[in-house]
């Protein structure tokens, strides 16, 4: 099992599903487990870390000074 999501049904066919720990294929599974059908997913934020403006392929460098202050006091990353 893994705690519980959270839904925010955005247009007719758009939802923001706000996972806090997933499993592979979660999202999926739990829409066709209601009858509907994923045919885009797109993830926004990875744990801190928000993807803004970033562009399909583009990458940015995270310094390991940010990543020490935004995973200062978790169990998500060990330093």
């Amino acid at each position: 099992t893994t705690l519980p999501a959270k839904a925010e049904k955005l247009e007719e066919k758009c939802m923001r599903i706000t996972l806090t720990e997933g499993i592979n294929r979660q999202i999926r599974r739990i829409c066709a487990k209601n009858g509907n059908r994923v045919t885009v997913l797109k993830r926004i934020q990875h744990g801190p870390f928000s993807l803004g403006n970033l562009k399909p392929g583009e990458v940015v460098e995270v310094k390991w000074d940010i990543l020490k202050k935004k995973f200062t006091n978790t169990t998500d990353f060990i330093l």
